[in-house]
């Protein structure tokens, strides 16, 4: 999974109270940040509100602001501040509810280990003209076997800020993933895949590294599904925010999914999440905690949320084949909606920390075999199965095919 590490803060009014504690935390801010409203639940009254904190917006000297909404429930205002003390001067401004900074996406390597072995397709493909859309890092165009099955390659990264192992891993798991791990598949199929490079390496040992901002991947999102949503209706979305745990509001990023996905009428598929306290999640759990609840944008109510089995296991391995994964998180969603909606398998791992013949296999920029773990390759998984179901339709039904896929495995 790509992990997002942020720091987001929520301030509502200050009245008076000493920012001193505050301000050490912040006082390096600088950049975009993210105000939200209160709604009044009435169209006039918001209006008035907007209007009024726009106008105090210039009476304190913030020129720089553009108004962001995605239908009738995402509405922020994103302003440029130069200081804390700009963000101080913001939450006196009557109807501000919330003052929150955009999370920073990049990549994080999640420890791929090679086995050794390079990979060679042995089976024969169907080849079909089912496509998948890849919003990731971006497949390395070194595995020419998966490069091969690309009909649409679109980039949001400069090439130097660019890290492919991690949309390569979840490429091949899409095509490949049941033959790497000796699962067997009757009539297996080849997809069509649409790549999307969208984050950008944060892993400074690989090269340069980079981030991208919540609202320009909100942007990006959008801007790809709406070119690609009349043929590619089926979406991968390994991301996930490790410190946004669903409390049962929803967060922006899944409301956010929701909107697209109704408004393209397309089907994203999301991770459950990673849960880093791994070691106390045997099975059947030793202790009940709300900490290893799922995170952000797996609360996406549309969206199908997926969490993790394992495959293999050993004498020294946290869990047993087949039971929940020590690091997978666990629901309720926004609401008490039951998340995540379907598992498959995603890797296991050792009380010494090692996934060493434990993890999934899959295939790295250059067509060798490694093996890794983590509710970002269950995901895939996951798509295939649900791609399979889709391509064998007439005519085909997204809301169909998710009731055939949910209703088959429960």
């Amino acid at each position: 999974m790509i992990f997002i590490y942020i720091i987001e803060v929520t301030f509502v009014y200050f009245f008076g109270e000493d920012h001193s504690k505050q301000s050490n935390q912040f006082e390096k801010i600088k950049g975009r940040i993210k105000i939200k409203f209160f709604d009044f639940d009435n169209e006039f009254d918001n209006q008035q509100i907007t209007e009024y904190v726009i106008g105090q917006l210039s009476a304190f000297g913030f020129s720089e602001y553009s108004n962001i909404s995605y239908g009738l429930n995402i509405k922020y205002l994103k302003v440029n501040v130069n200081s804390y003390s700009d963000i101080v001067k913001l939450s006196s401004i009557n109807g501000i509810k919330s003052i929150d900074l955009f999370q920073e996406y990049s990549f994080i390597d999640n420890g791929l280990k090679k086995t050794g072995s390079s990979y060679n397709q042995l089976q024969h493909y169907e080849k079909t003209d089912t496509q998948i859309g890849i919003i990731d890092t971006g497949i390395s165009q070194s595995n020419q076997l998966l490069q091969n099955a690309i009909i649409a390659k679109e980039s949001f990264v400069p090439t130097a800020y660019q890290n492919n192992t991690h949309a390569t891993f979840i490429a091949s798991t899409i095509q490949y993933g049941n033959e790497l791990n000796g699962i067997k598949e009757s009539n297996p199929k080849e997809f069509k895949l649409v790549d999307i490079a969208a984050i950008p390496n944060s892993d400074s040992s690989t090269g340069p590294t980079d981030t991208i901002g919540e609202d320009e991947l909100m942007e990006i999102i959008e801007t790809i599904v709406k070119k690609y949503s009349y043929k590619t209706k089926i979406w991968n979305l390994s991301i996930g925010i490790e410190n946004q745990i669903c409390d049962g509001n929803i967060s922006d990023f899944g409301a956010f999914l929701d909107y697209i996905q109704a408004k393209y009428n397309v089907q994203f598929f999301i991770p459950s999440g990673n849960y880093s306290n791994y070691k106390s999640r045997t099975w059947p759990p030793s202790q009940n905690n709300e900490y290893d609840r799922i995170i952000s944008p797996a609360d996406s109510i549309i969206g199908l949320t997926v969490g993790s089995l394992a495959l293999y296991d050993s004498k020294t391995s946290i869990v047993k084949k087949d039971q929940p994964s020590p690091f997978s998180r666990k629901g309720p969603g926004t609401g008490y909606t039951v998340k995540p909606e379907l598992v498959d398998y995603g890797g296991n791992i050792s009380h010494s920390d090692s996934i060493s013949s434990l993890g999934m296999k899959g295939m790295d920029i250059n067509g060798n075999i490694t093996e890794g773990i983590g509710t970002s390759y269950s995901t895939p998984r996951v798509v295939r199965k649900f791609a399979t179901i889709y391509d064998e339709m007439i005519e085909k039904d997204l809301l169909l095919s998710k009731a055939m896929w949910i209703g088959y495995t429960n």
